[in-house]
């Protein structure tokens, strides 16, 4: 049974197929279940769906990753060993940002003092913020980065799991984030401002960062939709916002997203306590 309107990771993982309906091809369905079935938690959560069309959602979509065998796997297969959920621990995808404090190249282990946490768990957000958390898993080519990142700088990691009795995050092989960042500022990152909250339509801009299957974009043209609740939409014009969900039905085009390009999007803010906003129907790369 769901609790207090949760979900568990196979409940959520039920949620996908009402989201994409049973007429989907099977090359339609998503590529990533552990990233979808945390996007259906948040619909449920944020009262856009039930659990039960949650549940229906999730049950076609696991029928099309088993045919189509679709099913996500990191970019290098060398990692593949690191894509499991760690004994004690829940699935967390999240981008942290902090300053680095220590680091064992060996272990592949990092510490950071936590300034802010982007993801649809608020509770596990402030949990973290103002902390120094220890981060674990990293290898491979991601020790290469953190080789080049000094002791207080600033960090910006896309996470995979978080151990609450432990209080240590795992790594995100999956969405390949591991680099220097600048100091943190909301408006850097791409924190919406309270009056673009509930934003729901269309915008137009340019792409200020593409990667983890997320963009942050700088909008110059601004069209609410008629589900639209944000405040003041234009409000965000000029401004940067972070948008996600690139990994489901968009996820090649994502593929050739780069900086500096314009896209036409989509989007709404199902949950206006989350600091990104999710992409929906519409992606179109413009012609400069």
């Amino acid at each position: 049974m769901v609790k207090a309107g949760t979900l568990s990771k196979e409940q959520a993982a039920k949620l996908l197929a009402t989201m994409q309906g049973s007429g989907k091809s099977q090359q339609d369905q998503p590529k990533d279940m552990d990233a979808y079935g945390e996007e259906l938690k948040a619909a449920v959560q944020s009262g856009k769906m039930t659990k039960e069309q949650a549940i229906k959602a999730w049950n076609q979509a696991m029928a099309g990753t088993k045919n189509a065998k679709a099913t996500a796997k990191p970019a290098n297969k060398k990692m593949g060993s690191k894509t499991a959920v760690r004994p004690g621990s829940f699935n967390f995808y999240a981008i942290v940002i902090g300053r680095l404090r220590s680091k064992d190249i060996e272990l592949g282990e990092i510490e950071i003092d936590v300034d802010y946490v982007i993801s649809e768990r608020a509770k596990v957000n402030q949990e973290l913020m103002g902390n120094r958390i220890k981060l674990v898993g990293i290898s491979g080519a991601f020790l290469d980065n953190l080789l080049q990142i000094k002791r207080g700088e600033t960090i910006k990691i896309r996470t995979g799991d978080y151990d609450p009795g432990k209080k240590v995050l795992g790594f995100g092989y999956k969405f390949q984030v591991l680099e220097r960042t600048p100091p943190f500022k909301p408006e850097d990152f791409g924190v919406p401002p309270k009056d673009f909250r509930g934003f729901d339509g269309q915008l137009t801009g340019k792409i200020i960062e593409a990667a983890g299957y997320e963009v942050v974009m700088e909008p110059t043209e601004i069209k609410p939709s008629s589900d639209n609740k944000a405040g003041q939409p234009e409000s965000i014009k000029g401004k940067r916002i972070r948008i996600a969900g690139f990994y489901n039905q968009h996820s090649d085009l994502f593929a050739d997203l780069h900086e500096g390009d314009t896209i036409r999007l989509s989007v709404s803010h199902r949950n206006p306590a989350s600091d990104s906003l999710q992409v929906t129907a519409q992606l179109e790369k413009l012609e400069k």
